[in-house]
């Protein structure tokens, strides 16, 4: 394992910038903050990491989850508790299960972890034994048919949003 620490916010970020530029990153345990910006990057793209997130603290980093739940790039709450409580009871997925989540994690960019490092270490590894980590990150988020309601994710959404907001 490498450490990597930064003394200050900027250094943090260089380094940060530096691990993407040399190592291939597939998985990212992080807060559902500003880092939840990755999850409309498809996996192959430089920081196009599958986002594995801790809980939220405080009312931006649950926006930040609903977000992401609204655009399908994490599963639903329902989804969500029913993979929690597989992963904590050892069980597998049905035929039918196994199915609908593999087409539902074609569009998956992260999931939540379990509450307590231990769960959320045993729920990683379920999701690595049941292929749904494989499966998130074949995933390609750009080639989804973008509707009206979801043009935030295409390649203009940024600029679509803040074009809005100057003319308001």
């Amino acid at each position: 394992m490498n450490l990597h620490v930064g003394k200050k916010d900027r250094e943090t970020v260089d380094l940060y910038d530096k691990l993407l530029d040399t190592q291939v990153v597939s998985l990212e345990v992080t807060k559902p903050s500003e880092q939840a910006f990755k999850a409309l990057l498809p996996t192959e793209m430089r920081g196009g990491v599958i986002l594995l997130f801790s809980n939220p603290v405080g009312q931006q980093e649950f926006d930040n989850l609903h977000f992401l739940e609204r655009h399908a790039l994490i599963p639903s709450p329902e989804i969500q508790k029913q993979l929690w409580d597989m992963a904590e009871h050892g069980g597998s997925m049905d035929t039918a299960l196994r199915n609908r989540i593999f087409r539902e994690a074609r569009t998956w960019r992260g999931v939540r972890l379990p509450w307590r490092s231990q769960k959320s270490a045993d729920f990683i590894w379920w999701l690595h034994q049941e292929g749904i980590l494989a499966r998130m990150l074949s995933a390609n988020v750009a080639e989804r048919v973008l509707d009206e309601k979801s043009r935030v994710l295409g390649p203009n959404g940024v600029a679509e949003f803040w074009d809005l907001v100057t003319s308001l």
